[in-house]
């Protein structure tokens, strides 16, 4: 079962997410503290981290280009994701690295769909 990292300092988002792709026959962990993303996607091995842009201290823009820049997790998937995003903004997140970005609220068809392409699963593939 593929394990996702949910990145994102609002516990009712991460808690909502984790459940919500438990729903669809993954595994997922919380990290609350984007400054930790690289550590913790170290030690855990995540297949996917899926990623809040906007987080106190480092943004998931900044945490992403973390992830690149180490060699255990320059090619570890990512989908950054957030409910408020300005157009001006765009060329950075597409600059940054990471695989997808998605808007806030998640739609759990659209994010399994998306997460089963970048992993290369098929629906009948569990």
């Amino acid at each position: 079962m593929p394990k996702i990292l949910i990145v994102d300092d609002d516990y009712k988002f991460s808690e909502f997410a984790k459940m919500l792709l438990e729903s669809v026959d993954y595994s997922a962990v919380i990290c609350d503290d984007s400054r930790q993303v690289l550590s913790m996607a170290v030690q855990e091995k995540p297949d996917l981290v899926l990623m809040d842009i906007s987080m106190p201290e480092v943004n998931g823009i900044e945490a992403t280009r973390h992830l690149r820049s180490d060699p255990a997790t320059k090619s570890l998937p990512i989908i950054l994701c957030s409910i408020t995003i300005h157009s001006d903004e765009m060329p950075e997140v597409e600059a940054c690295g990471a695989d997808l970005f998605l808007a806030k609220p998640l739609k759990r068809d659209q994010l399994k769909g998306e997460i089963d392409r970048i992993l290369g699963r098929r629906g009948d593939d569990r």
